[in-house]
């Protein structure tokens, strides 16, 4: 161990003090990336903050490089309502006798579901009490970052770290940083990465590949080359709580062991894999006879090979209390334009999607003349609703769901109804009030 003081303290006088940031198993490494998998379970790039959509709560714990006495761990709480998120943090990494510490403060805003920013300002501590010397220093600093997303399959981002280093001398205990980076998502279910962080010592670029096997399990997997690192985790959703482990082998510092806990708000499960696609088809040729979407069973439905579990009875639903199924449609109840595509070789008969006369039946002044116990009397006006549900971020079964309550209730009943929903999260319950509150 007092090998281990005097590397701390050698280090306290170069730029290596807080370079070492632990995060949770599904982070990775122990730096920043700029565009990772988004599970809520990974903390550190405040422009994520928005995409968690609901309150969390959580904790992370390791042993770096197996050494007796050395500890490292965060702790984070925050909350987003899928476009602003907040989130404090802090970090520990040091020994009882040589200690960093990091308050943080993160914000992040989504513009237009294509851009999300962040900030976030940190209290940096730093203090050594070994062998009769005595040391403390503290700062602040700030990092800002940005993620665009121009497609689902595809991100780009960029974090700047220590801004305030870089124009303001800190004496040598902290150096700016960045990292910039791409993901891909070739197939659902299935992310890969790759960034380049600049740090004090050089680049390091790192790549990694997601996989959710489950709904419930999902894997992570890493290797940094110039630190010659590689790194796993394994993730395990039960609801409402992300549990984690995470294994880091360095090459010359040995392996690092880490645990996490992240508890939601909002139940949260993984998008799995659809093993079906990453199989090659047996039969390209569409079938014979199309089946009538609009006018078939539920039989027909499940049968067809191209629809995930849950679609079909989706789609019936959709039929019962909304009207005949148009593409738009098959957006709004879950399927991606990739799945809807693949569909179209199966069924006929859609109906046409909402056009310029419908638009304009839903015109503010043609909804004022609708008397408001019968706000949705009609299968257009809870076809609206429905859509406005799903604009709003309503998962598409609930927003069937409610849709299905309003043939019945009126706009008030069905208010005080949402709101008595005790396994529906509050800013759910906020969105679907607003959405019923807006029909005339």
């Amino acid at each position: 161990m007092n090998a281990l003081f005097a590397i701390m303290l050698l280090l306290s006088n170069a730029p290596a003090a807080f370079e070492y940031r632990e995060s949770a198993p599904a982070a990775l490494f122990p730096f920043v990336r700029a565009v990772s998998d988004s599970a809520p379970a990974t903390t550190g790039n405040p422009a994520l903050l928005p995409l968690w959509n609901s309150f969390h709560l959580g904790a992370s714990y390791a042993r770096p490089y197996a050494l007796e006495g050395l500890n490292a761990g965060t702790s984070h709480a925050g909350y987003s309502d899928g476009v602003n998120g907040v989130q404090g943090s802090y970090t520990l990494f040091g020994t009882d006798d040589y200690r960093e510490r990091g308050f943080s403060l993160g914000a992040g805003r989504l513009f237009r579901r294509r851009l999300a920013t962040g900030i976030e300002v940190t209290r940096h501590e730093l203090s050594i009490d070994a062998d009769g010397y005595s040391r403390r220093y503290s700062l602040f600093d700030f990092s800002a970052a940005v993620i665009l997303m121009p497609f689902e399959w595809l991100h780009a981002g960029f974090i700047q770290e220590n801004i305030r280093s870089a124009f303001d001398d800190s004496g040598g205990l902290i150096h700016p940083s960045w990292s910039a980076g791409i993901a891909l998502r070739p197939a659902r279910g299935v992310s890969m990465a790759w960034n380049l962080n600049r740090e004090y010592y050089g680049p390091i670029n790192s790549v990694s590949l997601s996989a959710n096997l489950l709904p419930r399990v999902g894997i992570r997997a890493g290797y940094a080359r110039e630190t010659a690192s590689f790194s796993g985790a394994v993730l395990f959703s039960l609801g409402r709580l992300i549990v984690s482990y995470g294994l880091r082998q360095h090459a010359y510092l040995g392996a690092t062991h880490s645990v996490a806990l992240t508890a939601l708000s909002a139940e949260m499960f993984f998008e799995e894999i659809r093993y079906e696609t990453l199989r090659p088809r047996r039969n390209n040729t569409p079938p014979v006879r199309k089946i009538d979407i609009n006018a078939c069973d539920l039989e027909d439905l499940a049968a067809l090979p191209v629809l995930r579990e849950g679609i079909p009875e989706r789609i019936m639903k959709y039929r019962e209390m909304i009207g005949p199924v148009s593409r738009h449609a098959l957006r709004q109840i879950g399927l991606e334009e990739r799945e809807v595509n693949e569909l179209m070789d199966h069924v006929e008969n859609l109906a046409e999607d909402p056009g310029r006369d419908e638009a304009s039946r839903r015109s503010p002044s043609n909804r004022r003349r609708a008397p408001a116990p019968g706000a949705f009397a009609s299968t257009e006006k809870r076809k609206e609703l429905f859509s406005k549900l799903i604009h709003r971020g309503v998962p598409a079964s609930l927003a069937l769901r409610i849709a299905d309550r309003a043939r019945k209730l009126g706009r008030d009943e069905l208010i005080r109804e949402v709101a008595a929903m005790k396994e529906v999260p509050e800013h759910i319950k906020k969105a679907i009030t607003a959405a019923c509150s807006e029909q005339r």
